[in-house]
């Protein structure tokens, strides 16, 4: 039976035979699998009973080894101790009895007739006498304590369980009972269940059950077993999971991801590490190292734009430098009044103003500050025509404010000198009318840009025309009409202008000085103040002329807003990827390419045609044409054209297009290559040195002065573009970036110092000039002069 158990490979918690396992041919001849078998027995030798006969259950199991050549069993155990028991018995029950009449026949004795023994109780019957003698018996013997019940049966002797075990016995493992039960007598512990010996090796992913003759328990998640036949699973180390049960190893977390805690039980655990943010925007995905100029929690966190940096919040994982970068607080945010991508616009309530947003005070304040700023740059235009360092000084702001778009992250205190130098470039957008329109942008920027010529044109013209119309008023008054004024007189005072003599007008001295109520208007209070501020022609000739002077306006005008013009039609075609979506560079809230960006670019297309071509165009045929005709010193194209080559050497006298050429390239760089700010840089830094040069070279202008100022702006400006490198490089120390914006605030002001004081100069010279011709006004009024004098010529006075 046993060995048909083994061959099924039956887990049995437990095996009892009745008989066997204490004989040892039932040992041997079973073998190992006998280990852990019990029987039921009521005797052992290794019990501490003993009696006066055998001794101890050990002296009988060494005299029985002795007498029979092998262990005895506890059925020869009991079958001595009864044999013991019943010669106690036989000695006890006949002890008071006269038994001579058995002779000593022990069959007589128990089974004889009653008058073979007398006893003195008068129970005669042996057999008899010795089972009540057995029934009264309560004897301690090696096989145990003897009492019988009424029954007959020996209830003091309890039964023993005996259990295969192992031992050592003369060096030498063997097979052998054990008492187990009861634990009083137990000489070995009871192994119940028995050991599995057919219980299977776990495998890897799983552990022994505690109970052998259930299944391998799975490791649960979070838990893993790399070995089979483990006693227990172990819990995944940090960074690691398993999602599953029955893992043999645990997954690493995905790239640049950690878990909490030990034992994690799914991906979602894996966050990303601090410096670190997923795409997904989910736990259980790749993390990549966070970007530079951006700050990343882990976790889920996204990356969050440092100050000064902008970043899409749907996909913050591409950070774009804020120009200017005070607006770009950071984490998504701007500051106070500014909104929008890039932080570009203006919140409701705000207006934009030297490049910053500003609370509305009132709509209509908004416009007067906007129209104020018109007027400067109506000014600004008439006295550069009269002051060569305020002509500089426009340039230099020009330049500044170009430079000012290189991404290079100038210093804050270099941005606010970069907007008020943006009030001398002549840019619309300067202030901007938002308290009255909120949805002013750069398509209404643009148009205002490009209207601005058109409107100074006709502003001009209509001063001009109002100018003629007094003019005309003037003659009737004295009595004349255009016929009085012959070709020959117009001939002699033409040349006579053209001489640079204009100290008498024969024509305009004789009529004017034989009118005595001409006379008396032309010295009268409010017209020699209506002369001053506006001057009225006393001839055709001068009328013509000044048509010509006035008309140069607007072309030098456009010559100083070339900058802006160039600067506003290119960035409508200028446009920035933001995560797959292009905007405009410097209006980053439109989107490029759609119905409206075609249409800008339509209108900056035509606005490069009409104005830059226009310029190009107007520099190069009025310089060829003077040129070849030899008129550049002729007093007509003084008038108009004068303002492009005046101030320069006659051989030199194209050099104001080497500074368009510049402000050319300049524009070009800040527009198209935004995302590149060293190219920018260096490629101006070339363009700037090779202008350096060419000035030190030629010494174009005409005044040693002026030459001097103008090798010093381009200096400055070198000196601006070099420290922008400084200011760009993160690897700067902080000190030394210190110290280039001291550098660069030295350099800015000292220029600013010399320019001012060569202004203060200029126009205290123009000041003496205007005194003294308006002292002698009424005089050469009497004799027909004119007493106003051209810029070219009050060089006769320096």
């Amino acid at each position: 039976f046993i060995d048909a158990i083994h061959e099924m490979k039956k887990p049995l918690k437990s095996m009892v035979f009745t008989n066997g396992p204490a004989s040892e041919d039932f040992l041997q001849e079973v073998g190992k699998i006998s280990e852990f078998v019990l029987t039921p027995a009521s005797w052992d030798s290794t019990l501490k009973h003993s009696d006066s006969f055998f001794g101890d259950a050990k002296d009988y199991s060494v005299f029985y080894q002795s007498a029979e050549k092998r262990p005895p069993t506890h059925v020869a155990a009991g079958a001595s101790a009864s044999g013991y028991l019943l010669m106690l018995a036989l000695q006890r029950a006949f002890k008071e009895c006269d038994i001579q009449a058995t002779a000593g026949d022990p069959y007589n004795l128990l089974y004889g007739s009653s008058g073979n023994i007398t006893c003195v109780d008068n129970l005669n019957d042996g057999h008899e006498r010795v089972r009540e003698t057995l029934s009264l018996m309560k004897e301690e013997t090696f096989f145990g304590s003897i009492l019988f019940d009424t029954f007959r049966q020996n209830f003091a002797s309890e039964v023993k369980v005996l259990q295969v075990i192992r031992k050592i016995r003369n060096l030498k493992e063997i097979l052998t009972p054990a008492v187990v039960l009861p634990l009083r007598l137990a000489t070995a512990s009871l192994q119940l269940p028995q050991p599995n010996r057919y219980n299977p090796v776990c495998p890897q992913g799983s552990y022994q059950n505690p109970d052998e003759f259930e299944p391998c328990i799975k490791c649960e998640k979070g838990h893993f077993q790399e070995k089979a036949g483990a006693l227990r699973c172990t819990m995944c180390f940090k960074n690691f999971y398993a999602n599953a049960t029955g893992a043999s190893q645990c997954d690493r977390c995905p790239a640049n991801s950690e878990t909490a805690v030990r034992g994690a039980t799914a991906i979602t655990q894996c966050t990303c590490k601090p410096g670190f943010f997923t795409k997904l925007g989910r736990p259980g995905t790749p993390c990549e190292p966070c970007p530079a100029h951006a700050t990343c929690a882990g976790d889920v966190d996204p990356p969050r734009n440092d100050p000064g940096w902008h970043a899409e919040k749907d996909q913050p994982w591409q950070m774009y430098s804020c120009n200017p970068g005070t607006p770009c607080t950071g984490n998504f945010t701007c500051a106070e009044g500014y909104t929008g991508r890039m932080c570009a616009d203006c919140e409701e309530g705000y207006f934009v103003a030297f490049e910053s947003c500003w609370p509305c005070i009132t709509p209509a304040g908004n416009l007067i500050v906007m129209l104020l700023v018109y007027v400067v740059f109506i000014v600004m235009v008439i006295i550069s025509r009269q002051l060569d360092v305020i002509h500089l000084l426009m340039n230099f702001c020009q330049t500044l404010s170009i430079l000012a778009l290189f991404n290079v992250g100038w210093p804050d205190t270099l941005g606010v000198i970069f907007n008020i130098a943006a009030l001398l470039s002549f840019e619309m957008d300067l202030v901007q009318p938002q308290c009255v329109a909120p949805k002013w942008g750069f398509a209404e920027n643009l148009y205002i840009q490009l209207a601005w010529p058109v409107f100074l044109l006709i502003m001009t013209f209509t001063w001009t025309s109002i100018t003629q119309a007094a003019f005309r008023l003037k003659l009737k008054v004295q009595g004349k009409s255009l016929d009085d004024f012959s070709s020959s007189s117009f001939q002699t005072s033409f040349s006579s202008q053209r001489s640079g003599s204009f100290s008498t007008s024969k024509l305009g001295g004789a009529s004017m000085g034989s009118s005595s109520a001409t006379l008396g208007l032309n010295t009268s209070k409010w017209y020699t103040i209506l002369q001053a501020m506006f001057y009225i022609p006393s001839s055709p000739q001068e009328m013509n002329e000044l048509w010509l002077e006035r008309m140069g306006i607007p072309l030098m005008a456009m010559n100083l807003g070339y900058v802006v013009l160039l600067k506003y039609v290119l960035i409508a075609f200028s446009c920035r990827d933001f995560m797959g979506t292009f905007y405009l560079s410097y209006e980053p809230s439109m989107e490029c390419y759609t119905a409206d960006h075609y249409k800008l670019m339509l209108i900056s297309a035509a606005g490069m045609v009409v104005y830059v071509g226009g310029t190009w165009f107007m520099f190069g045929h009025a310089m060829y044409n003077l040129k070849i005709t030899g008129s550049l010193g002729e007093k007509r194209p003084l008038l108009l054209f004068g303002w492009m080559y005046e101030r320069f050497e006659a051989k030199y006298f194209w050099f104001e297009m080497t500074m368009l050429a510049e402000k050319t390239a300049f524009v070009l760089c800040a527009t198209f290559l935004v995302e590149d700010p060293v190219m920018q840089v260096l490629i101006c830094m070339v363009v700037e040195f090779a202008i350096v040069l060419i000035a030190i070279k030629t010494s174009a202008p005409i005044d040693s002065y002026t030459a001097a100022l103008l090798t010093a702006v381009d200096g400055v400006v070198l000196i601006m573009m070099v420290l922008g490198l400084v200011f760009y490089n993160d690897m700067v120390l902080e000190r030394t970036q210190t110290f280039a914006l001291v550098l660069a605030l030295i350099s800015l002001f000292g220029l600013l110092g010399v320019l001012g004081a060569a202004f203060i100069y200029e126009a205290v010279f123009h000041i003496i000039i205007y005194t003294l011709q308006n002292r002698h006004k009424q005089i050469a009024a009497r004799w027909g002069q004119d007493a106003r004098k051209h810029r070219h010529m009050y060089r006769v006075f320096k």
